[in-house]
């Protein structure tokens, strides 16, 4: 397999990061959507807003995207070398990932302590051997 000079390795670098900055694009829209419905006097036209932007981002993407000749790169199966994941799975969401997390610390938290579970025992023990039962 011939090596790789500068230029295509590079080229291959600059594909792999267009292709992972495409979450760049979806949760920020994502949270305008989320944010107008919680705190907007005008939902709707807050969207249109968002949606407009995100459009012109979108079209800036695919321009960039087209001038580093991604249909050949993702074609080839070079993105598949890639460190970056063409998909995300539902478990590689951020927000599931602090879900996950804060549901685990509320239920640590929840958990009793075992020592607390023995002191406990050892308290009632002696409660009940001086009342002589």
């Amino acid at each position: 397999m011939p090596r790789k000079d500068y230029a295509a390795a590079y080229q291959e670098a600059v594909q792999a990061d267009w292709l992972s900055d495409l979450s760049l694009l979806w949760y920020p829209f994502r949270d305008a959507v989320l944010t107008a419905f919680r705190e907007s006097d005008s939902t709707m036209k807050d969207i249109q807003v968002a949606h407009d932007q995100f459009c012109t981002a979108v079209l800036a993407y695919v321009d960039r995207g087209i001038e580093l000749d991604m249909t050949e790169y993702l074609q080839s199966g070079a993105a598949l070398d890639s460190p970056v994941p063409l998909m995300m799975s539902a478990a590689d969401n951020p927000e599931k990932k602090a879900a996950r997390a804060a549901s685990h610390a509320k239920l640590t938290k929840a958990a009793p302590d075992p020592d607390a579970i023995n002191d406990l025992a050892l308290v009632l023990t002696l409660q009940n051997a001086a009342r002589g039962l």
